[in-house]
């Protein structure tokens, strides 16, 4: 059966994950790791034994716009990666949200999520250095309005297709994606946290379900892909995942409603599951990932935008 959410516990690891006090360091900025704890590299480097001039670099397969828009009193940063051989006039657009010790720029080129997508997809990275205000779980988080003023943005100037958009977050982003998806149901194809948790905060959202799951207003299914290690301490993964089985199951008649979230299959890869109590509109996915600890896993990319691309 549906368990209760460790509220407590979660509210003392999401404030620190959203606290600007934090010194540089408290969580390292986003590494891709591969699971045998090494790290992962997307460009390899070497020298000609030819002699002579050396040959001109290819040019880059995306082109990579810092860009910027007025919401909710503030400049929301952002970067653009966009692929120079695009497949289609409109793109789906995937935002990328960095944890609280690195900035848009780092995560950018340290995990590299348009290597998954390829030509396919505009991929936005949201900047905010020090990291998002996930403590503010409330309709008032400022960058909920900052990812709408994007989308609208990035559709309009950018050739992005705002009816197709993905929210992907790491560490603290992770947080922040998962605000967004309690609070913008209709605006989202999925959400994936790596290293995130679950909104946990009734007070702030405004009510509950049923179960007293945090319920944010006009709250309806999203597909989740929740990422997290066995091994790491910041957020709940497995209760992530719950969360969204529940929610996703009960949306259209949350009274009286319960789920059995131990019903598990296998998921999209290994060691993914699907949880077999959310609908087959709304999936949810979870990868447990066995020995790791606070760090981005180097399937991760891969696996959220295979997730949405088999999406109904």
């Amino acid at each position: 059966m549906t368990r209760r959410p460790a509220a407590l516990a979660l509210l003392v690891l999401a404030a620190a994950c959203g606290n600007d006090e934090l010194e540089e360091g408290d969580f390292p900025p986003g590494k891709v790791v591969v699971p045998d704890g090494t790290s992962s590299s997307s460009s390899s480097g070497g020298s000609s034994s030819s002699g002579g001039k050396a040959p001109e670099p290819e040019p880059s397969r995306f082109v990579v716009v810092d860009e910027s828009v007025e919401a909710a009193g503030l400049v929301q940063e952002y970067r653009v990666v966009a692929p120079r051989n695009r497949t289609s006039p409109k793109l789906p657009i995937v935002l990328v949200y960095h944890g609280d010790s690195e900035t848009a720029a780092q995560l950018q080129e340290s995990w590299r999520v348009e290597e998954a997508s390829g030509d396919n997809a505009l991929v936005v990275y949201p900047n905010r250095p020090g990291g998002w205000d996930v403590p503010n779980q409330s309709s008032q988080n400022p960058y909920l309005a900052g990812f709408d003023a994007i989308v609208a943005k990035v559709a309009q100037s950018n050739g992005g297709d705002a009816a197709d958009v993905t929210a992907l977050g790491w560490s603290n982003g992770g947080f922040m994606t998962q605000i967004i998806a309690c609070w913008r149901p209709g605006k989202l194809r999925a959400v994936g946290a790596m290293a995130g948790s679950y909104p946990y905060d009734a007070t702030s959202t405004g009510s509950s379900w049923p179960n007293s799951y945090p319920r944010c207003e006009g709250q309806g299914p999203v597909p989740a892909l929740i990422m997290h290690g066995d091994r790491d301490d910041v957020g709940n993964g497995e209760l992530s995942a719950q969360y969204w089985t529940y929610v996703n199951a009960c949306s259209a008649s949350p009274a009286g409603c319960t789920v059995d979230d131990s019903l598990r299959s296998p998921g999209l890869r290994e060691p993914c599951v699907k949880f077999d109590a959310a609908p087959a509109s709304a999936p949810v996915h979870f990868c447990k990932l066995p020995s790791f600890g606070h760090t981005i896993w180097d399937q991760a990319a891969a696996a959220m935008w295979e997730f949405t691309r088999a999406l109904p």
